[in-house]
């Protein structure tokens, strides 16, 4: 699996993609007849198998394209303006409101870190999962970091990387308990109620200069809100692509 060069390659790789996220929601993610697609006249046989061999390249695909760094990066892009301990929070926030409005990124999630699954997989897929995850906990590291040069976070280097780890995990957590919450028929309305003082809580014994506040988190986190209106709408490869092609610059 590659991401397609040309724009008509791109067009029947998104039509490809979109229904796929489709059979992924009504069958789940290790039941979606892939194959179905094709029936569908979306495309050929062999135009199938050109972008997807597998119903694993599906899957890495859907991961890649909702990968929740781009959506961190461009927030952060558009919110110039955000202090840097408010940042510290910004991927724990978006991680945890894409749990609520994006079902199809939940669900691929949840099966990339089930191990079985992917035992017959490449290689490369392997290589773009490990990928995306290193990236992911590099865009909460970063924000710690940031926040310890700009003298707002007084740890060590031992301490910012155990912030980083609350954080990551705290993030993982939530990702995996949606679905179970789901089950119980627990709205999901009530997850956002006790959200915020709940990071305050994980983080307060950290030796802040100058400490968040709940009034500082809950406009972010309203911000996070706003820009998921429609950051959900139109995903296509441009989001893939763009993952691929600033990776390098990412890791040196």
């Amino acid at each position: 699996m590659g991401c397609q060069k040309s724009e008509q390659d791109r067009e029947i790789c998104n039509g490809i993609m979109r229904e796929a996220e489709k059979l992924i929601l009504e069958h789940g993610v290790l039941s979606f007849p892939y194959t179905s697609i094709i029936k569908k006249n979306l495309c050929s046989a062999r135009v199938f198998y050109k972008h997807f061999s597998s119903r694993e390249d599906i899957l890495v695909c859907t991961l890649m394209r909702r990968s929740i760094t781009w959506d961190v990066e461009h927030f952060l892009a558009k919110n110039p303006d955000l202090s840097k301990k408010v940042q510290v929070f910004i991927p724990t926030l978006i991680s945890l409101e894409i749990s609520r409005v994006d079902p199809v990124y939940v669900s691929a999630c949840l099966i990339a870190n089930n191990s079985s699954v992917w035992q017959l997989a490449s290689e490369e897929k392997m290589r773009l999962l490990r990928m995306l995850d290193e990236r992911y906990y590099k865009c909460i590291r970063d924000a710690t970091r940031q926040a310890v040069d700009a003298g707002i976070l007084e740890v060590t280097q031992e301490e910012c990387d155990a912030l980083t780890d609350d954080l990551y995990y705290y993030c993982l957590g939530k990702l995996a308990s949606v679905p179970l919450i789901i089950t119980n028929y627990r709205p999901l309305a009530c997850l956002k109620k006790n959200e915020v003082q709940s990071l305050i809580s994980l983080t307060s014994h950290h030796n802040w200069k100058e400490a968040v506040t709940k009034e500082e988190l809950e406009e972010a986190y309203k911000r996070v809100v706003d820009y998921f209106h429609d950051a959900r709408d139109g995903i296509d490869c441009e989001r893939c692509i763009y993952i691929r092609e600033t990776q390098e610059k990412v890791t040196h």
